[in-house]
């Protein structure tokens, strides 16, 4: 297309935008919103700190507060990815020159760290950023002074020996199992050891320096042995739920985001 054609298509479009404008501007209510819609509304507040007290409804449809997830220290959410190409690194960089006026040690003084690993590519990822937060890297340079660091993810329920000597504990499972008894755990618990003494006694955490592993000449596992007096079980199993429905009904019933409920015939007509 010509750079003449181009400009006549762009000034049709905006003719074409300014012409219908007006006419949805005389009739604000020629739309009428669904009644799950109605006074449902976006409103900015710059500058404001997030209320913990916030009620929210979790995975069973109990209703929870924000602060319930979190201890005495300040909370600071940042829903971005570690990389991705467009506000991510905006956000994040925002995030990190923020945090040099703070008197803390951002990370380091955290009571917990948490990564979820999808693929083995980003294994030295999650080390990079033990490193540029100040946090030991391996776990037995650790003490009760650094943040307890908790890996979970795919790669988790497939091998997790080779994230197995940088972490505190491995959750594998979904989080809708395994969240509730580490909420809970976290409360209950006195110390850094008390908390993995329970987490251990839990389906789906895996603590590394409760076992002692052995392996072959071509490194595959020869001996998984829990370590005596740690109340380690022999065989970890994986924290998944027993059944989808609640989780199912739970979205159902959330008004803003319809069920992904598609007919099997009609996937596999799309997909021939």
């Amino acid at each position: 297309m010509s750079l003449g054609r181009t400009l006549a298509a762009v000034g049709a479009l905006a003719m074409a935008l300014t012409t219908i404008t007006p006419a949805r501007a005389e009739d604000p209510n020629s739309a009428v919103l669904p009644k799950a819609l109605e006074g449902v509304g976006f409103d900015q507040k710059l500058d404001q700190q997030l209320p913990l007290a916030l009620r929210f409804r979790d995975e069973s449809a109990r209703e929870v507060a924000l602060g319930d997830y979190f201890g005495k220290r300040p909370v600071v959410m940042a829903l971005v990815y570690y990389d991705c190409p467009m506000l991510c690194t905006l956000v994040l960089n925002g995030l990190v020159s923020s945090m040099k006026a703070l008197d803390f040690l951002p990370a380091r003084d955290f009571d917990v760290v948490a990564f979820s690993v999808s693929f083995e590519w980003d294994y030295t990822n999650v080390l990079t950023l033990l490193r540029l937060a100040g946090i030991p890297v391996r776990t037995g340079e650790r003490t009760h002074h650094d943040p307890l660091v908790m890996i979970g993810g795919a790669v988790t329920f497939v091998n997790p020996e080779p994230l197995a000597p940088f972490a505190d504990v491995i959750a594998a499972g979904e989080g809708e199992a395994l969240i509730p008894p580490l909420v809970r755990a976290f409360k209950e618990a006195t110390d850094r050891d008390d908390l993995l003494r329970r987490l251990v006694t839990e389906r789906g955490y895996y603590v590394p320096s409760f076992y002692d592993v052995q392996y072959t000449g071509d490194g595959s596992i020869a001996a998984f042995t829990p370590r005596p007096e740690t109340g380690a079980p022999p065989v970890v199993k994986k924290a998944a739920l027993k059944t989808t429905e609640a989780v199912s009904q739970l979205i159902r019933d959330l008004p803003l985001i319809p069920p992904r409920l598609r007919d099997l015939s009609a996937l596999v007509e799309q997909s021939a």
